[in-house]
């Protein structure tokens, strides 16, 4: 199966929290802060997720994880920490933008 990360395809993009490919180049969310659009409809899927962080700065967003009963929308503004190993990230109510912010280390 071939594995379409943050393309433009039909399909779900991945990213892998720490070894984040984009278009096959591989980069560590851990070290940047570049924003991700997600577009209405094409769901984000993370791996490796737990102590990672996002932050919304357009849209909204809902987060999901794996065997979490919670569901969690976000808005611009909000901040969430990942504490499961695989979530999805959607945008709600057309596009969204986030930006993944460096592991807290406190």
């Amino acid at each position: 199966m071939k594995n379409f990360r943050l393309s433009l395809s039909n399909m779900a993009g991945t990213i892998d929290a720490l070894k984040t490919c984009v278009k096959e180049t591989d980069m560590d969310l851990s070290s940047i802060a570049g924003s991700i659009a997600l577009r209405h409809g094409r769901p984000l899927r993370l791996d490796n997720a737990p102590g990672r962080r996002i932050s919304v700065l357009e849209g909204h967003v809902w987060v999901t994880q794996d065997s979490d009963p919670r569901d969690v929308v976000l808005g611009a503004g909000d901040e969430f920490v990942f504490d499961r190993p695989q979530a999805i990230v959607t945008a709600l109510d057309g596009d969204a933008r986030i930006v993944p912010l460096f592991p807290r280390h406190d």
